[in-house]
């Protein structure tokens, strides 16, 4: 109910307060002129009296004309806050009706973010799981990494040391042979007929350069393999399984090679050469082997290395999963933490919501129960001065004709 309309009802009231006053002073009067005795010359002062009574009453007429008017307005105002009451109830009932359905939107979301929180968890379970067994495999092939480093750091060892003693037996050889660079000049003619059958051994070095390229190709296939197996975790069994094969071929082939060069068929003795020429020769063969004995330590340093390269490259490739589960494992979390502040939120709006329409509902309907308790009253005691003017009109006509007669 607006200031307005209070102010209406307060002068309406104070109005309604003077009618009354002057009617009742009207009923005493009217009670007085009935009365008071007739004759003996009072007539004309009757007469005089009921003029005054009439006029009072076309003075009150206008009071309660505008006391009517004002009655009238304020039923107005009442019918247009009833239309207020309708519309804002209207409202209320919209409000409600989008309460409920933000609260069933909110339980619908509440429980989709749950199923998200849900998966997440279960997303982050299986990360753990996997993180443990990849951790525990990791565990495993450094363990066993460590072993076959160690063991290939050992025979690199052993291979540098055989090396040196090569470089340092072939510094001999040179010493010898230069040592002898004048039997070698009367040897010569049968040096010329051990070449001839040295022609033999052809065969068998193109033996070796075929197991040499065997060699070379299973060392490619073998970095191929490693590095599949490093790219694809699903089928590391298998590449692993590969892996082991190429060595087996691979050491076997090693093998094979080094039967070759010791079954290698060694050269026609001459039976013209003397003590010199064959010394020389059995020193030229010795020179021979210590640079295949070098060359086999260089293969196999460059084997050994290439294997540490590819374990340190297999162990990097292992902490670079481990830290990609990290982070999938820190998303999920981070997910998780956001499903619930959302959640949160929007149980936060709906209690605001629920609170404030509460409240607006409830003050709306006080000021309306107020509106409509006061124009109750002013229908009932408007109600109640109509009837007493009309009394009064009736018993003032009745003592004008009383008076009259």
């Amino acid at each position: 109910m607006s200031p307005d309309d209070a102010l209406d009802s307060v002068g309406l009231k104070k109005e309604l307060e003077q009618a009354k006053s002057q009617a009742s002073a009207l009923t005493v009067r009217v009670s007085e002129l009935e009365a008071a005795p007739r004759g003996g010359g009072r007539e004309a002062e009757l007469e005089a009296e009921a003029e005054g009574l009439k006029r009072a009453l076309e003075a009150i007429k206008p009071e309660l004309d505008h006391a009517l008017a004002l009655n009238g307005e304020v039923e107005r105002q009442l019918a247009e806050a009833e239309a207020q009451a309708e519309r804002r109830g209207g409202e209320l009932e919209a409000a409600n009706r989008e309460l409920e359905a933000a609260r069933a939107e909110g339980a619908g979301e509440r429980a989709r973010l749950e199923g998200l929180l849900r998966e997440a968890l279960a997303k982050n379970e299986a990360a753990s799981g996997a993180m443990e067994l990849l951790e525990g495999k990791i565990a495993t092939s450094s363990g066993s990494s460590t072993a076959r480093v160690g063991e290939l750091e050992g025979q690199l060892g052993q291979l540098r040391q055989e090396l040196a003693a090569a470089k340092a037996r072939v510094g001999e050889l040179e010493e010898a042979q230069k040592a002898q660079q004048g039997a070698l000049e009367a040897a010569q003619k049968a040096l010329e007929a051990a070449q001839v059958s040295q022609k033999d051994q052809g065969s068998h070095e193109e033996a070796q350069k075929a197991a040499k390229e065997d060699s070379a190709k299973l060392h490619r296939e073998l970095d191929d393999a490693v590095a599949a197996a490093s790219a694809e975790r699903e089928s590391a069994g298998k590449a692993k399984a590969k892996v082991l094969d190429l060595e087996t071929q691979l050491a076997k082939a090693h093998a094979d090679l080094a039967a070759a060069a010791s079954s290698a068929p060694a050269s026609q003795p001459v039976a013209a050469v003397g003590a010199s020429a064959e010394e020389l020769e059995r020193e030229r063969r010795r020179a021979d082997e210590a640079v295949s004995r070098r060359e086999a330590a260089e293969a196999a340093r460059g084997e050994a290395e290439r294997e540490l390269a590819g374990l340190r490259g297999a162990g990097s490739v292992h902490e670079q999963i481990v830290n990609a589960l990290k982070a999938q494992v820190e998303a999920a979390d981070a997910e998780k933490a956001a499903l619930r502040q959302q959640v949160e939120s929007l149980q936060s709006m709906r209690e605001a919501s629920t609170g404030s329409a509460g409240a607006v509902g409830a003050e709306f309907r006080k000021n309306l129960e107020v509106a409509l308790a006061d124009k109750a009253q002013l229908d009932i005691e408007l109600f109640a001065t109509k009837q007493q003017c009309v009394a009064l009109e009736q018993r003032l006509s009745e003592a004008l004709k009383a008076g009259g007669g």
